[in-house]
């Protein structure tokens, strides 16, 4: 089982393509391997290999092909599990059933993600719809650190993203019953029992039926700032804390009934009991990942008591893990699956009977243990761990497992069996819950215990979790003392600085936009902050700006430079400074979201930061607007340039040529996206690059960049990199010139990453 778990897991996390070598590698000794005694360890290491290879091979076949992305398409299929609802939009998991024009020789989707945007009709779970729609292949940004939304889209199945092209000719065809539409009816009546109760109402939802739509952001952050966020997602806990409410219930029952336990032994019908009830509570929550694997583990235990076989606490976790893996190969691919088997296996390592340790103590320590041996996990998938959990969780864990889970399914039974007793109930739980949440949002707020923790390097990792699993063995075990020191690395990070006089540069992938990190060797300047999304911006998402400067240990911006006051340029702004003091700001042009104390960019500024120059080379008044105000910095080491120029376009371009003083770069960050109204062959000229960087979005609909600016370029022998195809572009200007030091899309790719 060992064997087998651990050929899945590595073909998961290895690189492609080595993941694709070792896969090659191994089929051939499969059946000759798995046929021999001695070697079946390594048969069954290659079968998992095998299983996991067949499983992405199928998986990549039902992606939407290459010739149907950005297509409109004709497209029947269910809705299904919980749509997501905004004042602007509807966005929803669909099921093809049928998509005309589709090749006959592909199979179908899995999973179609659809936005659904304006004034629309309400779609429900189980509903057959009949829609015009744009489909685009699985895509995210692809940065340094952050949300992988390409890993996520994979994992959960989802074979193509898009958006309803035209509600008028999108029909409702039919009704269906669905495990979905029930846990949408049973949402809408406790939201309606709980009208105005705000986020308790969310909350006590989400524990009934794992519909977390209607807890707030704000509440979100308090509950991921005390590190309980896993209470209120149903997983492990919850069905674990059902199967042995009924298991001991049913236990009591039995007891009182002689005659009954003389043709059903009590442990059994307390384990199918048990069982059946993770297994209903589970359909409830929608059968989510985390929910499934909960019940695979739970099932590998019951399986073997009903086999009245005797499994130890090792064999029945490698046999959970081995089961979970046959059932979902991709469940390493994210961290509910590290969470959930490190979790069981700090148990299993600290809870052990100790003569003169009282029952409060064990509990205590064994959240204190969890926090040691969960802090990995959380610094490699988080970047942050809440210093307050293992306190929260005494209190929380049995608050929820005793009243709050029970309270609000056996409140939510009696809703439809006696309506006015399960309202009485569920405003009861409601009151207590919305108490319980304003003194956790208090707590919270006077004491900020959310920690960032560095981004891991892999050897910070592993010390890390060699130096957990040291300190959670008993007192005396040999090489213990080094627990400590073996996870400092991973606390205070290791981070890489360049060195005086040279530059390191990031173009980060922020979609159709713009975000430029320079570092020097003590100093940060932000070029742009990215674009404005719907809902949020690019700075503030976990796959963009902020989560590559905390990444870095980075506290305080030295100086963010904004262009000019298109929304693609300056939409991060006010989240970036939310989030990070800046020294200063400087900006092209005034808007209306710049902070007050922002100063006019203005040729002729300069400064140096650690022997890397740093010249502005335009706007030259300050009556310009628009494109042409873009404020124009040119940063220089001693052996190589970089020119930013922001959206200047051509007589922004013609007036900086007419300017004395040197303009040459090696590299150039290409005007206006690559819009042909930029980049005319005298500036190229005269700037002279080798490299030329493309910041643009996939596909986007502006059809930037131009095919006739791209070829303009490599008339001039200039190389040509774009974060649509090549994500953030990492470059370093040093003494002997400039290096490109990594495309994170080709450089970092793994097998379930589109190709550029």
């Amino acid at each position: 089982m060992a064997a087998f778990a651990i050929g899945v897991i590595g073909f998961q996390l290895l690189p492609w393509p080595l993941a694709g070598w070792l896969a090659l590698a191994t089929l051939p000794l499969l059946a000759l391997l798995l046929a021999r005694t001695r070697a079946r360890q390594l048969g069954l290491f290659t079968l998992g290999v095998a299983w996991a290879a067949a499983a992405a091979a199928w998986a990549l076949e039902c992606r939407l092909p290459n010739a149907l992305d950005g297509r409109n398409l004709i497209l029947e299929g269910v809705v299904i599990e919980l749509p997501e609802r905004t004042a602007v939009r509807q966005r929803f998991l669909v099921r093809p059933i049928r998509i005309v024009d589709y090749p006959a020789n592909r199979p179908l989707p899995r999973r179609i993600r659809l936005a659904w945007y304006g004034r629309t009709p309400t779609v429900h779970p189980g509903e057959r719809w009949r829609w015009r729609v744009k489909l685009r292949q699985p895509h995210g940004l692809m940065n340094p650190t952050g949300f992988d939304y390409e890993r996520w889209l994979f994992q959960n199945r989802i074979d193509a993203t898009g958006y309803v092209r035209n509600t008028l000719q999108a029909r409702r065809l039919d009704t269906a019953w669905s495990v979905d539409a029930l846990r949408e009816r049973i949402s809408r009546g406790i939201a309606t029992a709980l009208e105005g109760q705000g986020a308790a109402a969310g909350v006590l939802t989400a524990l009934v039926t794992g519909d977390r739509r209607g807890i707030d952001p704000a509440t979100w952050r308090d509950l991921n700032a005390a590190g309980i966020t896993h209470l209120i997602a149903i997983s492990g806990l919850h069905i674990g804390l059902v199967a042995g409410l009924v298991y001991w219930l049913t236990g009591g029952l039995w007891r009182r009934l002689p005659q009954v336990p003389l043709w059903l032994p009590t442990p059994i019908a307390q384990t199918v009991t048990g069982t059946l009830a993770a297994m209903g509570y589970a359909t409830l929550a929608g059968f989510s990942v985390p929910t499934q694997r909960a019940l695979i583990m739970l099932m590998v235990l019951a399986s073997a008591r009903l086999a009245r076989r005797r499994i130890g606490p090792l064999r029945a976790w490698w046999g959970a893990m081995a089961a979970v893996l046959a059932l979902d190969p991709f469940a390493p691919l994210g961290p509910g699956f590290w969470l959930s088997f490190t979790a069981v296996a700090v148990i299993l390592l600290v809870v052990r009977r100790r003569p003169g340790v009282s029952r409060r103590q064990e509990l205590i320590g064994l959240q204190f243990a969890l926090a040691v041996g969960l802090l990995p996990i959380m610094s490699a998938w988080f970047q942050r761990c809440s210093l307050i959990a293992p306190f929260i969780n005494l209190a929380a864990i049995p608050l929820a497992g005793m009243l709050l889970v029970p309270g609000a399914l056996l409140a939510t039974a009696a809703l439809w069996l006696l309506p006015g007793l399960g309202s009485l109930l569920l405003q009861g739980l409601a009151w207590l819950t919305q108490s319980l949440l304003a003194g956790l949002g208090h707590l919270v707020h006077a004491v900020q215990p959310l920690v960032l923790l560095p981004t891991p390097e892999f050897w910070t990792l592993a010390l890390a979790a060699v130096g957990a699993t040291l300190l959670l063995l008993p007192a005396g075990f040999p090489g213990r003392v080094l627990a400590v020191p073996l996870c400092v690395p991973l606390l205070v990070g290791v981070r890489a600085s360049p060195s005086p006089g040279t530059a390191w540069i990031t173009v980060l992938d922020v979609g159709q936009g713009s975000s430029v990190v320079v570092r020097t060797a003590r100093h940060i300047l932000v070029y742009d902050t990215g674009p404005a999304w719907g809902g949020g911006n690019a700075a503030a998402a976990s796959v963009s700006l902020l989560p590559f400067l905390r990444s870095r240990g980075i506290t305080v911006v030295d100086r963010v430079v904004v262009s000019h006051a298109d929304d693609d340029h300056s939409g991060g702004l006010a989240a970036l400074l939310a989030a990070l003091p800046a020294a200063n700001v400087v900006i092209g042009e005034p808007f209306a979201t710049a902070p007050s104390g922002a100063r006019l960019c203005q040729r002729g500024q300069a400064w140096q930061w650690d022997e890397v120059r740093f010249r502005v080379l335009a706007p030259r008044g300050r009556g310009l607007r628009g494109n042409d105000a873009s404020c124009v910095i040119r940063v220089a080491s001693a052996g190589a340039a970089l020119l930013l120029p922001g959206d200047l376009e051509r007589a922004g371009e013609l007036e900086l040529l007419e300017q004395p003083g040197s303009l040459s770069a090696d590299v150039l960050l290409v005007p206006h996206h690559g819009s042909r109204t930029s980049s005319s062959a005298e500036f190229i000229r005269r700037v002279q690059p080798s490299l030329a960087l493309v910041s643009v979005g996939r596909n986007n609909s502006y059809g930037l960049p131009a095919a006739e600016v791209i070829n303009r370029y490599r008339r001039h022998g200039v190389r040509v990199l774009r974060t649509d195809r090549d994500g953030a572009i990492q470059l370093a200007l040093g003494v002997d010139g400039y290096r490109v030091r990594a495309r994170l899309r080709r450089d970092r790719q793994a097998y379930y990453h589109m190709q550029p």
